[in-house]
């Protein structure tokens, strides 16, 4: 009989134990789950103190892509992303300048369609006399330097609305810089 109760005893604890071990294991995987996440998060803000310091450390790692006529124009202090204008198929008709961008950024960003993307054209419109800007069109990519999977959003000239550009914004540096650099040709 004493045998038999203790034989119940074992059955009970491991029972018991069968019961607790998915717990363990369970509580062990959100353990390292969570440590991943911290490395992650780590990894992260170093690379981020790292391009804070010196911004052009991350631009020199990508491809300039020079067969698209693509010309650096200026890095974000905190080295987030940067910016190019392409000499390929700019205009100026009157008042009016149409210009290429190129943005790359050093972390996934989503677009309002919610597509991912790293890196992105725009091909912008500028209004000299007024100071006001409107996108006609843009396309953004999986990866850096243009490539990977892309989406393309047009827009209907003759429906977009110009936006005023604000004093000391990164689109009052591509006004200046495209009045100034792009001369005018005679409307056809």
């Amino acid at each position: 009989m004493l045998w038999a109760v203790a034989g119940i005893l074992t059955v009970s604890s491991i029972s018991a134990q069968s019961q607790q071990d998915p717990n363990k294991q369970i509580d062990e995987t959100i353990a390292k789950m969570r440590a991943e996440e911290k490395s992650q998060a780590d990894e992260l803000a170093a690379a981020r103190e790292k391009r804070k310091a010196e911004p052009m450390s991350w631009v020199n790692t990508l491809d300039p892509l020079p067969q698209g006529g693509w010309q650096f124009r200026f890095v974000a202090g905190d080295g987030s992303a940067t910016v190019f204008s392409s000499s390929h198929q700019r205009s100026r008709v009157g008042a009016i300048v149409t210009v290429w961008f190129r943005y790359e950024h050093a972390e996934p960003i989503m677009n309002a369609h919610s597509f991912t993307y790293m890196s992105n054209v725009e091909k912008t419109q500028f209004d000299c006399a007024n100071a006001r800007t409107r996108l006609l069109s843009a396309t953004y990519y999986a990866e850096n330097n243009l490539a990977g999977k892309s989406e393309n959003v047009e827009q209907d000239p003759n429906t977009i609305s110009w936006r005023s550009i604000a004093p000391g914004s990164g689109y009052e540096v591509n006004i200046v810089w495209a009045c100034g650099a792009i001369k005018s040709v005679a409307p056809k």
